[in-house]
């Protein structure tokens, strides 16, 4: 739920600046999330694991276990970081329009620095959820989505200091409430 209307915010927002925007967010979004739901479809086999090891009392391995999930999150942040960097490269497959190629370009370039903070949020989601606490990932969740809302406003808009950057504002938002989730929930394991 949280997810779904963190993109409804973006969406909003981003469709109040003009419709290109609002176009450009959904067509980076269209090449954002299947690169990097790919890498989250690698490490969601960590919850079950964490479940299985804690169900076995085997406290000692899931450590271990969580360390090398880490390892495996940031290559794949830096292989899915590298692909995504390089979109002004393939975008010319998806649309001809130089304004919504400039602003799917400028997203995905923004949102790109909250790979390693989403993939070490699955992390440690994987680890609360295989050790039977799901409500701490909800928590932060939803604290995410109340930090996705003031951070585009600011940068959406330009308000309080940022400058307005439209439809690309979202990306910058969307990779500060990344960290903050991720922060959030390290905190909170810790």
């Amino acid at each position: 739920i949280t997810q779904t209307s963190m993109g409804f915010v973006d969406t909003a927002m981003a469709g109040r600046v003009s419709n290109a925007d609002m176009a450009a967010l959904a067509l980076a979004n269209s090449i954002f999330f299947p690169i990097v739901m790919t890498s989250v479809g690698i490490l969601m086999v960590m919850g079950p694991i964490i479940a299985h090891l804690s169900g076995e009392s085997k406290h000692n391995r899931i450590f271990h276990f969580v360390n090398q999930g880490f390892w495996i999150a940031g290559v794949l942040s830096i292989f899915s970081m590298i692909i995504l960097s390089q979109v002004e490269h393939y975008i010319h497959w998806v649309t001809t329009d130089p304004e919504m190629s400039r602003i799917t370009i400028g997203y995905i370039k923004a949102v790109l620095w909250g790979v390693p903070a989403f993939l070490g949020f699955v992390c440690l989601r994987s680890l609360n959820e295989g050790m039977s606490m799901t409500k701490p990932a909800m928590l932060v969740g939803f604290i995410g989505l109340f930090a996705n809302i003031p951070a585009n406003y600011c940068f959406v808009y330009g308000k309080m200091g940022a400058p307005a950057l439209g439809g690309i504002g979202c990306g910058v938002a969307t990779a500060i409430v990344l960290w903050t989730m991720f922060l959030s929930l390290l905190i909170y394991v810790l």
